[in-house]
């Protein structure tokens, strides 16, 4: 099993986002989210009932481009501000 990221006593303070409102934010879908998180390109926080949370600094930081670089190879822009998106299968 995936090793999971612990909360350390300082992020206890950071609001925790639903994968839907981080989806929304980002402009995701939630299988794509639960998937970046499972692959571990975005960090989540799983609680004892298997559901996933997210910090709402974290999504901030990616939304401003400060996670990534945000330009995607070949210099156009990637979407939600620094992911790369998901190759096409």
């Amino acid at each position: 099993m995936t090793e999971m990221p612990t909360v350390s006593p300082a992020d206890e303070t950071d609001e925790l986002m639903t994968p839907v409102e981080v989806a929304k934010a980002l402009r995701i879908g939630v299988v794509s989210l639960a998937r970046w998180a499972r692959t571990g390109r975005i960090a989540s926080i799983a609680l004892p009932n298997g559901h996933r949370r997210y910090r709402s600094s974290e999504i901030a930081a990616i939304l401003g481009g400060s996670a990534r670089q945000n330009t995607a190879p070949g210099g156009g822009a990637t979407p939600a501000g620094g992911l790369d998106p998901e190759p096409a299968i």
